[in-house]
């Protein structure tokens, strides 16, 4: 045996050493997975769509009835919310039992390059719409396809602009009266 009796300080210490080391290896693999997961999601591609739609009537009464469906164009438009650059391979939206196409890269077309949106940037794409008003309005399901992903997303018309060649709209809208101008009675 021996004669010296056991230092109880020092294995105190020792231990309570043992454990911060545990606990910080610990917290240390933590924050490796959580710096992980902040890498990935800053990584990833994020959109932001909207839609917006311009009507032109050619009736004489753009409001009557009888109107056949008006030109008009559907433009969409598509922002990089991401952090990273994108490339855009197609751009097709759903409306009602309409399908259209905005936009279609054509792989065998060497000439014609993919387009870039930097982070923040935003993309335009018009086509000519030639159905009815209504299907416009209940918006449609909006599909994105970048060369890493594949956005779905619903989307709704926030924009209407209609016009008219042969009566200004503007006739058309009732403007309201003004009263008569009050006389002050001197006092």
């Amino acid at each position: 045996m021996s004669k010296n009796p056991p230092d109880w300080w020092a294995r105190i210490l020792g231990g309570l050493g043992f454990l911060i080391a545990l606990g910080g290896l610990a917290l240390g693999y933590f924050n490796y997975r959580w710096q992980q997961q902040i890498y990935a999601n800053s990584q990833e591609e994020r959109i932001f769509v909207q839609l917006s739609a311009a009507f032109k009537f050619l009736d004489d009464l753009p409001f009557s009835r009888e109107t056949e469906s008006p030109q008009g164009q559907l433009a969409i438009e598509v922002v990089n919310l991401g952090q990273q650059p994108m490339y855009l391979k197609s751009i097709t939206g759903t409306f009602a039992d309409h399908r259209a196409s905005f936009y279609e890269h054509d792989p065998l077309n060497a000439k014609e390059t993919i387009p870039r949106l930097e982070p923040g940037e935003a993309a335009d794409y018009t086509i000519d719409w030639q159905w009815p008003l209504e299907d416009t309005k209940r918006g449609g399901i909006m599909e994105v396809e970048t060369t890493k992903k594949r956005f779905t997303q619903r989307a709704y018309v926030n924009r209407i602009t209609v016009s008219s060649d042969v009566i200004p709209l503007l006739q058309l809208v009732p403007r309201k009266k003004l009263p008569p101008p009050r006389h002050k009675s001197p006092s």
